[in-house]
């Protein structure tokens, strides 16, 4: 019973934290809300940061812009098609979220893609802008297929011989596509595309258990570039990032020699060009916490994560 009462406290302490009144305050000083959370996969993290967006939009006097760790390249071609927001990890993408995510203008700007990778060449050829069984478009998707595999944390790696390959692959593409783009919009859209495309085969040429910090590096840095070109072709709007504590905050929560060794997180790249406020969804108070984020947001979910909250199922 105390246990339970301590912890009812604690989140009615953390809701008074960020009272309505106080968010014309952050907005005038921040210009993105990060919004973490502990871990992928867990409902009370998701719901709590729903519950912190609509409250951010009651009192915003801009419309807001939802940026998802979530596949760009994917988020894109489902703007181009307008069809629904369910470009979303697995994790993510369910009914309930995916209504929600409906509700606003939103886009993915992870680089890192599951099992629906195939999604953009079959949106190049229905647009006519690719022939069917083009050679660069099938090499580059057989190429990707080496690594995506549906589990988006142990893959394979590409040798250097596959990702050069890749690179040219994407490049010849590329090089067929965009003269083609007449929308100035829809132009800068595939350019975000077939840059992504870029980045993620020198992502998959890192080796995951050789190179781990390099990969998270390179990860958090484009995370970090993608949000920041998609926020400089929107104006007036008020950007919110959903992603995980550990890309909303620093490194240090890695430990300290990641830290001392430059390590930064997607939110330490960003803080070179925008104000943050930062805000982590935690199961716990920590202390440790309250030196990476300005607020910390507390649930009496003590729901441990099952190691399939990682795992992205190829469907």
């Amino acid at each position: 019973m105390t246990k339970t009462f301590f912890f009812a406290i604690l989140i009615l302490l953390a809701y008074d934290s960020i009272a309505q009144s106080e968010w014309e305050k952050i907005f005038s000083h921040h210009q993105l809300i990060l919004l973490g959370e502990q871990a992928h996969g867990v409902k009370s993290f998701y719901d709590k940061k729903q519950d912190l967006i609509r409250e951010i939009e009651s009192e915003s006097p801009k419309q807001l812009l939802l940026l998802m760790e979530s596949p760009l390249v994917l988020s894109i071609v489902n703007k181009l098609q307008n069809t629904e927001s369910n470009y979303h990890y697995h994790h993510t993408n369910t009914e309930e979220n995916i209504a929600f995510f409906n509700g606003y203008d939103n886009l993915g700007f992870d680089l890192q893609e599951d099992c629906r990778y195939q999604e953009f060449s079959q949106f190049l050829i229905a647009k006519g802008y690719c022939k069917p069984f083009d050679a660069d478009v099938v090499r580059m998707d057989s190429i990707l297929s080496l690594c995506i595999l549906g589990d988006n944390f142990i893959r394979e790696v590409l040798t250097q011989a596959e990702m050069n390959e890749l690179k040219r692959a994407i490049a010849n593409i590329k090089s067929k596509v965009l003269p083609q783009i007449t929308n100035e919009n829809e132009l800068h859209l595939l350019q975000l595309c077939f840059n992504s495309r870029l980045q993620l085969a020198d992502y998959l040429h890192l080796d995951i258990k050789n190179k781990r910090k390099q990969r998270i590096q390179y990860r958090d840095s484009v995370m970090a570039e993608n949000a920041k070109i998609i926020i400089q072709h929107h104006d007036n709007v008020q950007v919110i990032i959903w992603t995980t504590n550990l890309h909303a905050g620093g490194k240090g929560v890695m430990g300290k020699k990641w830290t001392a060794e430059g390590v930064k997180s997607m939110a330490e790249c960003l803080e070179q060009d925008f104000t943050l406020y930062k805000i982590a969804i935690d199961s716990k108070r920590r202390e440790k916490d309250q030196t990476l984020f300005q607020k910390i947001i507390v649930t009496p979910d003590r729901q441990s994560v099952a190691q399939n909250y990682l795992i992205i199922p190829c469907k």
